[in-house]
């Protein structure tokens, strides 16, 4: 079974701007979730959690740029190494899925 690519890129993308982009909703009226914008700020050059709405949506633009990448890298790979193999039986011991 083979990935695809593209597709797993617009899905990892889309949850990680979800994600950021609620955390950061909620964080604008109370300090949850102040942690994870943070580590989000440090990855992140021009996002800083300062808590305003602007500065949400660019977090959440890196997060569906940052997740894309990340998807896709994922499948690449994952295609790569399963390439000369029929399914993932050879990873899981032979069992049938």
């Amino acid at each position: 079974m083979r990935l695809v690519s593209s597709a797993l890129a617009l899905a990892v993308g889309i949850v990680c701007a979800i994600a950021i982009l609620l955390v950061g909703l909620v964080s604008m009226g109370s300090d949850y979730g102040d942690g994870f914008l943070d580590s989000a700020a440090s990855l992140y050059p021009g996002y800083a959690n300062d808590g305003s709405f602007g500065d949400v949506v660019v977090g959440a633009l890196y997060g569906l740029l940052g997740g894309a990448i990340c998807g896709f890298l994922f499948a690449a790979l994952y295609n790569k190494l399963t390439r000369h193999h029929k399914g993932i039986d050879w990873m899981v011991g032979g069992v049938d899925w």
